[in-house]
């Protein structure tokens, strides 16, 4: 998702706004990071830094790819295919190619930061596996990558998600409109066949606070699905980079560099003892709605059964929910 910070005691914050009902019962139910922060103002060094770790791999004036704007840095591609792991990204309004175009003017090439990476738009095969989340624009959200996830063999590990300048809260668009989407889309997601029989699960991210200074305004960012806590919180500090960090944990993966390598992983999110089949087994799927989801089998992708209800108490650091609103800021 894009350019809200986390809650109602920064200026549009999405916690505790009541025009957002969805995105705060999915908060309240699952797992949020109370202190998670992004790494750069404007949305493609923090799109860059979720998936290369490094900010300054592409210039963050660029608004497209081209012979300047381009990178041959690793990226977390590079190490998905290296270990025989599967990846698919799914851009809202994408036409294809990467060319960086759209078939709207709500799809922005800054969002899709795969088409930044020489490694991918040199390979045609890389190139296919970026493909539009909506074809045909119409209907129910992101067809296509439901349709992926109606099974196993069409899902892939790693699943990335960049909704279009609509969906995404980005400012075209009512934010309440995004609540709706969202409102549509992770339910489906969750009831999907994948989810309901993968460890996966479903990492939702905001990839700029934009109305305070992305180093001081936290950004939402919330667990979901059947291999995450249940009604969780934390108020450990965490980057863009722990994601990175977090994959390269759960799938022993090397870090790109220095950045993810040092950040710490999200791993107490993360329920270690799910079972499918009454068998124990690790995260395999992982899905990422990017700054806004990332899908993927860690099991780390969308799954889930029942919605388990917030409980009596304030919700503390590794503790569950309480009745009573919560705010977190950092004193």
């Amino acid at each position: 998702m894009e350019n809200h910070p986390l809650n109602t005691s920064y200026p549009n914050g999405i916690i505790g706004n009541p025009d957002l009902p969805y995105i705060n019962s999915l908060a309240r139910n699952y797992s949020l990071a109370n202190y998670y922060f992004a790494v750069a103002s404007g949305s493609l060094p923090d799109y860059v830094a979720l998936t290369d770790a490094n900010i300054t791999s592409v210039n963050s004036s660029c608004n497209a790819p081209s012979l300047g704007c381009s990178t041959d840095a690793n990226n977390i591609i590079d190490r998905v295919e290296a270990s025989g792991r599967t990846w698919r990204a799914y851009m809202e309004d994408y036409s294809g190619g990467c060319s960086g175009t759209g078939t709207s003017s709500f799809y922005v090439a800054i969002h899709n930061p795969f088409i930044f990476y020489s490694d991918i738009t040199n390979n045609s095969a890389r190139c296919a596996r970026i493909v539009s989340a909506n074809p045909g624009h119409s209907g129910s959200p992101d067809s296509q990558l439901i349709s992926d996830l109606s099974s196993t063999t069409t899902a892939s590990n790693y699943m990335w998600l960049t909704p279009n300048n609509c969906d995404n809260m980005h400012g075209e668009c009512a934010t309440a409109t995004g609540d709706s989407y969202l409102s549509q889309l992770i339910p489906a997601i969750l009831n999907s066949k994948v989810f309901q029989s993968q460890r996966a699960t479903i990492f939702l991210v905001f990839d700029e606070p934009t109305y305070c200074p992305y180093g001081q305004c936290p950004v939402p960012a919330i667990w979901a699905g059947p291999a995450t806590k249940f009604a969780y919180s934390s108020n450990t500090q965490y980057t863009h980079y722990s994601l990175l960090a977090t994959l390269e944990n759960v799938w022993t993966l090397q870090p790109l560099n220095s950045f993810d390598g040092a950040a710490s992983a999200m791993l107490e999110f993360l329920n270690p003892n799910l079972t499918v089949g009454g068998v124990i087994v690790p995260i395999d799927k992982l899905a990422v709605i990017s700054p806004f989801v990332v899908l993927a089998w860690i099991i780390l992708a969308p799954t889930v059964g029942a919605i388990y209800f917030w409980h009596a108490r304030r919700r503390r650091q590794g503790s569950s929910y309480t009745n009573e609103e919560y705010h977190p800021s950092k004193s």
